[in-house]
């Protein structure tokens, strides 16, 4: 499994920005903190309100919308002009994918995983866009393209959880029972 200083490190290659950060990054939700102009109320740990204050403040990212904590693929945008008073920047890293399984439970990010979203991604971004004829381009069909790229998120979706369940989680966890298949009730 490839560290995420790794993975971050070949997300370099899907470009940079005009002053050098990656397009591309993977990040854990916990640690991501953003500065914004708001109204916010402050109170003690005890619940006791203490004021209430317009300014800019740098706030969690992601901890009260993504639980459990995860990892997240973030792209960076610039922010539309109506939204830059409460983000206070041009530019933002926004989030893309969270890697959870089919039942919500966190999965450490792959490359195969990572580069399926991004060029599906950057696909769609480009589809729509005018571009010069390429006669190859004739030669595909859609609709075998389509099964093709469905049949790879599938093999990456078994690759990536197998047969993963409720059941199949509580074993690995330790949180499951298991009962032989020679075990008889009524014998002592």
């Amino acid at each position: 499994m490839e560290n995420i200083e790794t993975i971050n490190s070949r997300l370099e290659r899907y470009g940079r920005y005009l002053d050098g950060r990656p397009l591309w990054r993977i990040i854990f939700s916990e640690d991501e903190m953003e500065k914004r102009f708001g109204t916010f109320t402050d109170i003690t740990p005890e619940g006791l309100f203490i004021r209430e204050v317009t300014e800019v403040r740098e706030i969690p990212k992601y901890r009260q919308y993504i639980n459990p904590p995860s990892f997240i693929l973030e792209r960076l945008m610039e922010v539309p002009s109506v939204n830059q008073q409460e983000i206070t920047v041009k530019t933002s890293y926004e989030p893309i994918w969270v890697f959870k399984d089919q039942i919500g439970n966190p999965v450490y990010p792959v490359w195969p995983a990572i580069e399926l979203v991004i060029k599906t991604v950057i696909r769609n971004m480009t589809e729509g866009v005018e571009k010069p004829h390429n006669p190859q381009d004739d030669l595909k069909d859609p609709e075998i393209y389509k099964e093709s790229h469905q049949q790879q998120i599938n093999n990456l979706v078994r690759d990536l959880f197998g047969n993963e369940t409720r059941t199949t989680d509580s074993l690995a966890y330790g949180e499951g029972i298991v009962v032989p298949a020679n075990y008889r009730k009524d014998a002592n």
